[in-house]
């Protein structure tokens, strides 16, 4: 399953506003590698927000069980913002970045790259960050400031001036730097233009329509092509879901890392000694087989060596025998 787009992004964040904003940070717990759950307390019981940077944000209804002993990332932002009051929780722009404002801290969550969590003042001076980084034009560092990273034009905001001086070739290509491949190839066959063609003025106005008319779409997902969308697009439907969190919920399956079970353990030992004791005796019985075998194969010469053998014993004693040769 590919991360998610800015729109589901965008889709998840208009969904997840009502359920969350004005409730109270309970929880927040790393429950897998790069997995995290911020627990709220709302009206109607407690509500889980599911974290993965640069992969994937939800409400889940799956109870997912925190490991015992927490990680000091964890321990550090839940010492910051446990019990603070959600404020807002925002996209920034259209990129794939939401900021979630817990007054006296800021929450901002990357889902670009391999993504990231950063916790900052209300003046975005970084507190502590999953991942500290540096880049050529921005730097993720405890006491710096965060700056936001440089995105393309917001086509959520941006007016048909600017969004026709966006084309710079062919109308696919300009588009997808901005919206996503996918969307780009959505809007230009509803705009009923040519992908690798650069657009007229006419074409870039079609163009505008159709991606307004894409972000202006009722929130009803679909699974096509391995891909989450908040709207059908053209082609097939693999699935439609009912809400944009129940389809990340639902595709996106949480899979908790193994932990250390002694009675597990326990049992894993008793296990192996068990296959270790059944391998040897395999190796008794071959090795049995194999003289059987080659008894089997020299029966007269043993049977002579019998007669020999007690032929010589008689001798020895001088006891009669007597010797069936039947």
């Amino acid at each position: 399953m590919k991360p998610i787009s800015s729109f589901m992004l965008r889709s998840l964040v208009s969904e997840t506003r009502p359920l969350l904003v004005g409730t109270f940070l309970d929880k927040f717990q790393q429950v897998g590698k790069e997995t995290f759950k911020l627990s709220f307390r709302t009206k109607d019981g407690k509500k889980d927000l599911l974290i993965e940077p640069g992969v994937r944000l939800n409400v889940t209804t799956y109870n997912i069980e925190a490991p015992k002993t927490p990680s000091n990332f964890s321990l550090q932002i839940k010492k910051r913002i446990a019990g603070h009051k959600l404020l807002s929780i925002e996209q920034h722009r259209f990129d794939r970045v939401v900021t979630m404002d817990f007054g006296e801290y800021k929450l901002i969550l990357e889902f670009f790259s391999h993504g990231n969590i950063i916790l900052t003042d209300p003046k975005l001076t970084v507190v502590n960050a999953f991942r500290q980084e540096t880049w050529k034009d921005r730097e993720i560092r405890r006491g710096k400031p965060y700056a936001y990273p440089t995105g393309g034009l917001d086509v959520t905001t941006a007016t048909k001036e600017e969004f026709a001086n966006m084309f710079k070739g062919d109308a696919v290509h300009s588009l997808a730097k901005n919206i996503g491949g996918k969307y780009a190839e959505e809007a230009c066959s509803r705009a009923k233009v040519k992908p690798d063609a650069t657009p007229n003025e006419k074409e870039k106005d079609a163009l505008f329509k159709a991606v307004r008319s894409m972000l202006d779409e009722p929130i009803n997902p679909a699974l096509q092509d391995g891909e989450l969308h908040p709207f059908t697009l053209s082609g097939a439907v693999e699935k439609s879901f009912a809400s944009a969190n129940e389809a990340v919920d639902e595709s996106y399956l949480y899979v908790p890392e193994k932990q250390e079970n002694p009675r597990i353990g326990e049992l894993e030992r008793r296990l192996k000694e068990q296959e270790d004791a059944l391998t040897k005796f395999e190796k008794q019985a071959e090795d049995y087989r194999a003289k059987g075998d080659l008894i089997k194969q020299n029966y007269f010469a043993v049977e002579q060596l019998k007669v020999t053998g007690a032929l010589a014993g008689a001798r020895k004693s001088g006891r009669k025998i007597i010797i069936d040769l039947s």
